[in-house]
């Protein structure tokens, strides 16, 4: 299974910032987020997915990872990361 981080998406990851971590930390804190989000994702288990019913990611699923809301779209062997949002974002 492949998954596609388009170039928006690297933009908006690489924007992220924190007040109680260190820009080093936070770089390492976002590359654990990939890492698992990827682990998630290639998990043949998880065979249900949500699907996003309105709003800006209709038709998009979506999973929750550390309090970042993940909206991907399946196809076939390939997932595509639609969006992120981060924690308190709406």
């Amino acid at each position: 299974m492949t998954i596609v981080w388009p170039s928006p998406i690297k933009r908006k990851l690489r924007s992220y910032q924190s007040n109680y971590f260190t820009p080093d930390e936070t770089y390492q804190y976002i590359s654990n987020l990939i890492n698992k989000t990827e682990a998630t994702l290639q998990n043949e288990i998880i065979s249900f997915r949500y699907t996003e019913e309105y709003g800006a990611y209709k038709n998009a699923s979506r999973i929750v990872i550390d309090k970042f809301k993940i909206y991907y779209i399946a196809i076939g062997d390939i997932i595509v990361i639609a969006g992120i949002k981060f924690p308190r974002e709406y």
